[in-house]
């Protein structure tokens, strides 16, 4: 059997499980939540309200500053200007860029995970020993269904975005260059998809189950957003992707000197290409490894 009709044979697995279809549905969801979040922060303030929450802000000031003359409570926030599409869109493919990433993990490692605890892939290895053809087929098809719905997904999503911003007279300056710098970030975000899915793909064939694959990328992700500062943040998986995403990023190290009250900051910048050679680093190094064990080992 070829690899087109092996792909070809995943791809019809994938589009009737019901856990499938399921991520396709929590995409979704996840994708309405993010525009109605948009759709939130976009709308405007009757100007009535903002006094008066400026009033309420300036009153409780005022009140703390009788015993702490320094407080400020930043009321002339309350009026600053809505974001624009240009000036906003960044963040928020990355945001969608984050929710897909899971979607493309979940796909990979379930689409294999669930095959090696039904024991499907020990009975197709004993018809077809062929075990590297095989974890190439799962991988290219999770892959390819995770990057279809993701491309699919974005495109939608930047469109409620544009809306949105449109309803709300928030376009901004939205030139060739912003529409550029979108589809360049919807491409690094559909190819990271693609290449994690596929990875999930080969670590739920070789861990068996699709909680083995899951918990541990949960787990560093809760820790990094629990304690930012446990390591240097140029090494931190977070960052990286989302340097990746958006072509490059600026972040604040803050240093404070022993025996010292008073700390100083230093903008640093994370280039893409130190992003894509530590994502490309890691996501090699565990592939090679889950090939090499699946390969090596009994499967049953």
């Amino acid at each position: 059997m070829t690899v087109s009709r092996l792909i070809q044979g995943d791809l019809y697995r994938l589009r009737h499980r019901r856990l499938h279809r399921l991520l396709v549905i929590l995409l979704l969801i996840g994708l309405t939540i993010l525009a109605w979040q948009i759709f939130d922060a976009t709308k405007p303030l009757p100007s009535s309200a903002t006094t008066t929450a400026q009033a309420r802000c300036l009153d409780a000031q005022a009140k703390v500053r009788l015993s702490d003359p320094s407080s400020n409570f930043n009321c002339e926030a309350l009026a600053l200007p809505v974001s624009t599409f240009p000036q906003s869109i960044a963040s928020e493919i990355v945001s969608f860029a984050f929710l897909s990433l899971g979607f493309g993990l979940m796909v990979g490692a379930s689409l294999t995970g669930h095959e090696a605890t039904v024991g499907y892939i020990a009975n197709w290895l004993t018809y077809d020993p062929k075990r590297f053809r095989f974890m190439a087929t799962k991988g290219l098809a999770g892959a390819l269904w995770s990057a279809i719905w993701t491309a699919l997904g974005l495109l939608l999503f930047v469109g409620l975005s544009w809306s949105i911003h449109r309803a709300h007279d928030l376009l901004g300056t939205t030139d060739a260059s912003v529409w550029s710098a979108v589809a360049s970030m919807a491409v690094r975000s559909v190819a990271l998809v693609a290449v994690v899915s596929a990875l999930g793909a080969a670590l739920g064939a070789t861990l068996k189950y699709t909680g083995a694959v899951i918990a541990p990328f949960a787990a560093w992700v809760v820790i990094e957003l629990l304690f930012p500062q446990l390591t240097v943040t140029r090494w931190l998986l977070i960052p990286n992707i989302r340097s990746w995403i958006e072509g490059g990023l600026q972040y604040q190290v803050v240093t404070c000197p022993a025996n010292e009250h008073i700390c100083s900051s230093q903008l640093m910048t994370l280039s893409l290409s130190h992003s894509a050679g530590y994502l490309g680093a890691l996501i090699a190094i565990a592939t090679i490894l889950a090939v090499v064990i699946f390969v090596r080992r009994d499967v049953t």
